[in-house]
């Protein structure tokens, strides 16, 4: 499988700890721009499904209850997520270091 740029911004959110739709959204925002938060909604529940990333008690997916409480469930890549994350972001990282060197 391959990931787009919105699928690896949403793994890349949760490398380094389990993250919530309310953090995982400015990291995707900082990095592509303004993104529909039905949109970021839906990948999550897509990357769900294909068991790359996984909620923090098991509990069930669905896009709407994200945006409508962005709290609420906790996110973290598995193994599998983790494997293809670190596998496609040679496509993605130097997009990072291109956006962190044009901050002011």
């Amino acid at each position: 499988m391959k990931l787009n740029s919105l699928q690896w911004h949403v793994l890349d959110a949760t490398a380094d700890d389990w993250e919530s739709f309310a953090q995982i959204l400015p990291h995707v925002n900082q990095w592509l721009g303004k993104t529909e938060r039905e949109f970021v909604a839906n990948v999550i529940q897509e990357l769900v499904s294909l068991d790359l990333l996984e909620e923090a008690e098991g509990r069930p997916v669905i896009a709407a209850e994200l945006t409508a409480n962005p709290s609420h469930l906790w996110f973290s890549m598995t193994r599998a997520g983790r494997q293809l994350w670190d596998q496609e972001g040679e496509k993605f990282r130097d997009d990072k270091q291109a956006q962190r060197s044009s901050a002011p």
